[in-house]
């Protein structure tokens, strides 16, 4: 014979699902309310980067025209190449344009416009890539034949290393080159100053095969730093986009009303932060970080920043949805336990027993989340107390229901009759109830004193470990 005898409770999937589709918002509003702000938004952030790269084409502009003081065929190849640049902003931008217009019909679909952006930057970067090594080979050949016509080799260095010169000029102005690509300037500058320190030397050759390699460097520098520009001017305000309205979602349901079955439609808070321990206030701190850090410098950001930004911006919303989703599913099995404990008292005053005293855990016997406790006692003076607890997998709908008995003559055939009978009227309510073990090191005795005082029960609970987010 045993004093605590344990079985499991399960609430079946079915109706956890039935309990979840009955639980309706009542601020369903902030749907739409948080939809025009979305907009709103984006529109903001589409037409900033319209503007970002009409600045780019203006750049473009200006370096053509400084391009006069290079060799008339290195000129014109290099001049071709900025208009085939140009021409993939110029369509780019049409792209942009389009998203734009279509913004009044993308309702709830603005995932997919963050989507559409993002492709049109891979295909974008993908027909980058293929200019610049077209342009690349044509420089290549173009040098070679410069040196092949001009047999003054120091006139010809003294070309490359002003071309040089300019190029390097130009990075500098108009560039964030220490942070999409530092070190590079650092080190074109250094061959710049040795190619003239070659021509002081006397040493044409020398200072002819550094500049002209040196150019080459810093062409393909300013392209990469065009096209790591593009990238950033379109992933910002993706970013930007995706953190505002992730942040939006997770304010919006820091206090919701819902109605469940049988409140006769009152509205019934559902406290996120309370139900999940804070991991919404967490999530709403990280993103509001998140988002200063994205308005308040934004040129310290570099293009993996702003891709992580994205990618921890969908997960939040995730983990959101998440939490709804765990709130719901621990308010209802809070309601459940009392039920529970509703059923237990019910069966056994038919059995004699009344209930002497009843709380729940936490430190003001208050806490909705955990364990719901009572005491029976009959007319003989013994004793029970029960714990209807969350189980292991409270998510899933798992409870643990632990039977104490206070006996003045323990019978063990007694109180499994008792426990059958409080299963069988769980059974009727549509639970799902496993077999009761008893616990072994308490066989033949009654279960320990220090349990009837419920002011055990008056500590603060033990949050659930967090689930990994995949």
């Amino acid at each position: 014979m045993s004093g605590i005898h344990e079985t499991i409770i399960r609430l079946s999937r079915k109706e956890i699902q039935k309990a979840m589709n009955q639980a309706q918002r009542l601020d369903r509003d902030y749907l739409d309310r948080q939809l025009a702000q979305q907009k709103e938004a984006a529109t903001r952030r589409v037409n900033d980067l319209s503007q970002r790269l009409d600045q780019q084409n203006k750049r473009a502009g200006q370096y053509e025209t400084r391009l006069a003081g290079l060799d008339k065929t290195l000129q014109q190849t290099r001049l071709q190449h900025c208009q085939e640049m140009k021409q993939l902003q110029q369509n780019f931008q049409n792209d942009v344009k389009g998203l734009n217009s279509r913004m009044d019909h993308l309702d709830d679909r603005l995932d997919t416009q963050r989507q559409e952006f993002l492709s049109r930057l891979n295909a974008q970067g993908d027909q980058f890539q293929h200019a610049l090594d077209q342009h690349g080979q044509q420089l290549n050949q173009i040098s070679q034949a410069i040196n092949q016509r001009i047999d003054h080799q120091e006139a010809i260095a003294g070309q490359w290393i002003t071309a040089l010169s300019d190029e390097l000029d130009f990075i500098r102005k108009h560039y964030r080159h220490d942070l999409f690509s530092p070190g590079d300037i650092k080190a074109l500058d250094a061959d710049l100053s040795m190619a003239r320190n070659d021509m002081k030397q006397s040493v044409p050759q020398s200072a002819l095969s550094l500049s002209r390699s040196a150019f080459h460097k810093a062409c393909q520098l300013h392209d990469k730093l065009e096209y790591m520009e593009s990238v950033w001017n379109i992933l910002y305000p993706v970013a930007a986009e995706a953190l505002s309205n992730t942040y939006l979602r997770i304010v919006s349901n820091k206090d919701v009303q819902i109605t469940m079955d049988g409140t006769s439609g009152e509205a019934v808070a559902l406290d996120i932060d309370y139900w999940t321990w804070n991991q919404r206030q967490e999530l709403e701190d990280e993103l509001k970080s998140l988002k200063k850090r994205l308005e308040d410098a934004p040129d310290t950001l570099s293009i993996a920043d702003l891709e992580q930004m994205i990618g921890r911006a969908g997960q939040a919303s995730v983990i959101l949805d998440e939490l709804y989703q765990q709130s719901l599913t621990r308010l209802i099995a809070s309601v459940k336990r009392n039920d529970i404990q509703d059923q237990i008292q019910e069966t056994l005053s038919t059995l004699g027993y009344e209930i002497v005293e009843a709380t729940l855990k936490g430190e003001t016997g208050e806490d909705f989340r955990g364990g719901h406790f009572m005491k029976l006692k009959n007319a003989s003076g013994e004793e029970i107390v029960t714990a209807v607890e969350p189980g292991q997998d409270e998510i899933e709908g798992e409870q643990r229901i632990r039977f104490n008995f206070y006996d003045k003559s323990p019978n063990e055939a007694l109180r499994v009759e008792r426990i059958k009978t409080i299963g069988d009227a769980l059974k009727n309510e549509g639970l799902e109830v496993s077999p009761s073990q008893c616990l072994p090191e308490y066989r033949n005795k009654n279960a320990p004193d220090d349990v009837r005082d419920f002011s055990r029960c008056r500590q603060p609970l033990t949050p659930p470990r967090k689930k990994k987010s995949t």
